[in-house]
């Protein structure tokens, strides 16, 4: 099986959900898996940081993933020992373009994990679909402290994940319709759609993702 997995998807579109039932069935096959997420990333540095603190409580935009890449690769290193039986989950880690001035995220992880950007295109690639709605609804709820987190904050950096993301699910192989939804013929990558706007419950979203690991043979 692929050991390297990368969760794709705006905020609130299910993929902390997808990667507990991905670490369950994993676990159940006595995988060692390994699991980080951008925004977990993102506060630790910030602990350390308080420039970069202060950059993302007042809801700059951060483009690139060198700012975290101690925690990156600290839980990449971790991973990499482990040898067959270890499984790196990396959630919504590569999901924007770079600007001009500043390598690929793709390139960037590439140089972090130590692997070519074919690699890392040749990984299992997951990408969860939701209504914008539904996303402004879940973000909404948490409650983080952010100071972007109100209605006009959270439908921006929607709109910023839509527009950044657009050209790096291209180049990783998904075609993208008018309506928003993602689908690939290429067999290590698959979208799965959610949220109550689409009538989509908890559960049915659930049977959809062991369906999705079926058709990955991730258990």
């Amino acid at each position: 099986m692929n050991r390297l997995i990368f969760l794709h998807g705006p905020s609130g579109s299910g993929k902390g959900e997808l990667a507990k039932i991905l670490i369950s069935n994993l676990q159940s096959l006595d995988y060692q898996v390994f699991y980080g997420a951008s925004g977990d990333f993102f506060r630790a540095a910030m602990a350390n940081n308080p420039q970069l603190a202060s950059e993302m409580n007042s809801g700059k935009y951060i483009d690139s993933l060198y700012p975290i890449k101690d925690e990156i690769k600290k839980t990449v290193t971790e991973w990499q020992v482990t040898g067959d039986k270890g499984v790196l989950i990396l959630d919504g880690v590569i999901r924007r373009i770079a600007f001009d001035n500043i390598p690929h995220q793709i390139d960037q992880m590439a140089e972090f994990l130590d692997m070519t950007h074919d690699q890392i295109l040749a990984a299992t690639h997951i990408a969860v679909n939701a209504h914008p709605d539904d996303l402004y609804a879940q973000i909404a709820a948490r409650n983080s402290g952010r100071s972007d987190d109100h209605e006009a904050g959270i439908r921006k950096r929607m709109a910023n994940w839509t527009d950044f993301a657009r050209q790096s699910v291209l180049d990783l192989g998904y075609v993208m319709n008018a309506q928003g939804e993602l689908s690939s013929s290429k067999p290590n990558l698959l979208t799965i759609t959610n949220g109550a706007h689409y009538g989509i419950g908890l559960e049915e979203f659930k049977e959809r993702c062991n369906k999705l690991i079926q058709k990955f043979n991730l258990r």
